[in-house]
C-alpha cells in the first residue's frame, strides 16, 4: 500500500473520531435533508454564482494545466 494511502486510512476520515460519530447520530443535525432540497439549493446557488464560468472537460484540463505550469495526465 502507498505511503499515501496509510496516511489516509490512518486519519480522522477512518477509526474513532467523536466529532464525526456524534453528527452521524444527531437525528437534527440532517434533519434538514429531510425536510429541504439541498441539491436544488445548491444547483441554484451555482448556477447565479457571479464567478461562475461553465468549461467542457477539455477547457477544465487546459485552465487547470495554466494554474500548476505543467501538463496533466488524462486517463480516459
Amino acid at each position: 500500500m502507498a505511503a499515501g494511502l496509510e496516511d489516509f486510512y490512518a486519519s480522522q476520515y477512518f477509526g474513532e473520531n467523536a466529532f464525526r460519530d456524534m453528527l452521524n447520530e444527531d437525528d437534527e443535525f440532517f434533519d434538514i435533508n429531510r425536510r429541504e432540497d439541498l441539491i436544488a439549493y445548491n444547483s441554484t446557488f451555482l448556477r447565479n454564482h457571479p464567478d461562475l464560468i461553465p468549461h467542457s472537460i477539455d477547457e477544465m484540463f487546459v485552465r487547470a494545466e495554466a494554474i500548476v505550469g505543467h501538463a496533466i495526465d488524462r486517463e480516459e
